[in-house]
């Protein structure tokens, strides 16, 4: 009972230091953003490499994909101080937050059980709102990181904190529940992870949360009229929530601001910006290929990326989803990052653990124009959802088939 303890204890710890405490060292200074990096990333090595115990779960499914990950991402250090001389231990340490996904092996290393997890999952998600909201009360005064924001947009005070990703797999989580263990109070939380995603402002977020509720919905319901009954549900939730004025409100802007950047075209930012990246970034097919490595601020190549790109322009290539990871991280680490999250998608699971493959749907489609997959603080709740795949998987092995009686 005392090392069960002592292991959730050691997971919160980690956790807690893959978001940052959502954003809260920020009042304390800097410094303690690489004081929390330093603590996780020490307890996820030493747990892994210094137990005595070895690791006793029979089913890897994410291991060989994510030492891939690895390799491709050293790869593109190297490809990154051959072609922009910029060093290789800078480097590492400016993308150091993909470290994270090691707490995949650490929760093998810990073996701890799944019922935890998900409730872990549900706080992370409440601990998030709280924060959130609390930002937004207290507004202008800081108690996180808002970067540049001086105004409300849309109605609402658009920035994030780490840890958002808590809110999408909490609110898949919570819809599962509904539906297939008819647990109904779970549909009121569902609720209240939706407003959290729409009140972080972003349209994409909010569509793809909506549309993979509906693959989910698809995914459990095994007769078409159960699938219209829970089509039927959501329908009406969001109806409802249609007409609350400010989503109202915010729904329409979000049309004519769409309708505003179609008419744009070739001067519409992100176009710009894959522009800038592809062509004076990007210095050949082998930089294209292997990566040109993340821009590290102290060295002349991360300067002309900061400067050139983002602060003369506003060319920040996380606004250009997987297209930006791939030109930054190179191809093979794109192919290699879609593999694992194609994996997680199609590898079967017991049906009250539908929602984690419908998770990394979300975080697949949401990226296609947003950073969702990739961004710092999302690692750590990936690792989550690959563990309890892995867990999911295994345990429907176990489950022995029933035998067809012949008539």
């Amino acid at each position: 009972m005392l090392s069960e303890m002592k292991n959730k204890f050691t997971l919160l710890i980690v956790l807690f230091c893959s978001v940052h405490l959502f954003g809260l060292y920020y009042r304390l200074g800097e410094v303690y953003y690489f004081i929390l990096d330093g603590i996780g990333f020490s307890i996820i090595f030493l747990e892994i490499f210094l137990r005595k115990n070895s690791i006793t779960h029979k089913s890897h499914l994410f291991e060989k994909p994510l030492i891939l990950l690895y390799i491709a991402l050293f790869i593109s250090t190297i490809s990154c101080y051959y072609f922009h001389g910029q060093n290789i231990i800078p480097t590492i340490i400016a993308m150091r937050y993909f470290l994270y996904l090691s707490i995949y092996f650490l929760l093998i290393q810990l073996n701890i059980e799944k019922n935890w997890i998900e409730s872990f999952i549900i706080i992370g998600s409440i601990l998030y709102i709280i924060v959130f909201l609390t930002q937004v009360l207290v507004y202008p005064i800081e108690i996180v990181d808002i970067g540049r924001i001086d105004e409300f947009n849309r109605g609402l005070l658009r920035f994030r904190i780490e840890g958002a990703g808590f809110l999408m797999l909490a609110g898949l989580l919570s819809l599962n529940r509904v539906f297939v263990n008819k647990k109904w109070i779970f549909s009121i939380f569902y609720i209240l992870c939706m407003i959290g995603i729409f009140m972080l402002g972003f349209r994409t977020l909010l569509a793809t949360a909506i549309f993979s509720s509906f693959i989910l919905l698809i995914r459990i319901s095994n007769k078409p009229f159960t699938l219209l009954l829970n089509s039927i549900f959501i329908a009406i939730i969001l109806s409802g929530l249609y007409y609350v004025p400010i989503v109202n409100s915010y729904i329409k802007e979000v049309v004519e601001v769409t309708n505003n950047e179609s008419d744009m075209s070739d001067d519409y930012i992100r176009y710009l910006t894959f522009d800038f990246y592809y062509h004076d970034v990007n210095k050949n097919n082998y930089t294209l290929i292997l990566g040109n490595g993340f821009p590290q601020e102290d060295s002349e190549y991360g300067k002309y990326v900061q400067g050139e790109g983002v602060e003369d322009n506003g060319y920040i290539f996380q606004d250009i989803g997987l297209v930006g990871f791939g030109i930054i991280y190179g191809v093979i680490t794109l192919i290699v990052y879609l593999y694992l999250s194609i994996k997680a998608i199609f590898t079967k699971t017991k049906r009250e653990d539908v929602y984690l493959s419908c998770y990394f749907i979300y975080l697949i489609t949401s990226s296609f124009t947003t950073t969702e997959i990739y961004r710092a603080g999302i690692f750590g709740v990936i690792s989550l959802a690959l563990y309890l795949i892995d867990t999911s998987a295994m345990n429907l092995k176990l489950i022995p088939q029933k035998k067809k009686i012949p008539m």
